[in-house]
């Protein structure tokens, strides 16, 4: 039996996926925020008549265009943020592809054993043992494939909100 055992919990694998998801929607909302307010800021410069003093509407359409500045900042800022968790929810399926990796050796060896064991009670027990890890290894897949999911919907809305920040910065 190995000496070191690396192993976690169910729960706390699915409370780090659950934190994951819960990064992604909290920051594709701030990105979406951010997009509205630099589509705002731009949707109001284009209805500007401008038509007051020359000083004025030269504070005013700079201050609008600060506004659309200050919004295009704060989306770059919570999009790099977007990009960490994602780079970090990519390591955590990694983490969990080795894990199931492991647990499908564990599988392996066990049914080896099986088939060396003539006592049917020591048979019964290799048998709830190899089930018992064949059980983990579809949880850590389901995990695994759940956390994937989670990061594709998350780069698509992000790809989705990039674009139309980049179209509203270009008019």
């Amino acid at each position: 039996m190995s000496e070191s055992r690396d192993v976690v919990t169910r729960s706390e694998a699915t409370d780090s996926v659950d934190q994951f998801e819960r990064e992604f929607s909290e920051r594709a909302e701030a990105l979406e925020q951010d997009a509205d307010d630099l589509e705002t800021a731009r949707q109001t410069l284009e209805a500007l008549a401008l038509s007051g003093t020359a000083e004025g509407a030269d504070e005013v359409e700079g201050a609008v265009r600060d506004a659309g500045e200050v919004a295009g900042e704060q989306f770059d800022a919570d999009d790099a943020e977007l990009e960490q968790v994602q780079v970090d929810n990519e390591a955590y399926e990694g983490e969990l592809k080795d894990r199931g990796e492991k647990v499908d050796s564990d599988v392996a060896t066990i049914e080896a054993g099986e088939g060396k064991v003539q006592l049917d009670a020591a048979i019964e027990r290799l048998r709830a043992a190899r089930e018992a890890a064949q059980e983990d290894l579809t949880f850590l897949t389901e995990l695994r494939e759940r956390t994937r999911r989670g990061r594709d919907q998350s780069e698509q809305i992000q790809e989705a909100l990039e674009q139309r920040v980049a179209q509203n910065r270009s008019r």
